[in-house]
């Protein structure tokens, strides 16, 4: 029996690892995102909130910041 617990055992920590693996993989790419995209954050507040004029003001330095981040990002493509 104590056999079957070591199998067991050792299959819960790679198990484990695998998981934990992936997940550190997914934070590193989430805080990308949030960094990322907070910079475009006034950006999207004016085309939320502005007028035609304003939106039209905005969507130059949008365009912008969304090819630099497109560029310089690991996980955006």
């Amino acid at each position: 029996m104590a056999s079957n617990e070591q199998k067991t055992d050792g299959y819960s920590l790679e198990n484990f690892n695998t998981q934990y693996s992936k997940f550190q993989k997914d934070y590193a790419q989430a805080k990308d995102f949030v960094k990322f995209l907070s910079t475009l954050e006034r950006q999207f507040k004016n085309i939320a909130n502005g007028d035609l004029t304003v939106i039209e003001e905005t969507l130059p330095s949008l365009l912008t910041g969304l090819k630099l981040i497109w560029t310089i990002s690991r996980h955006i493509n």
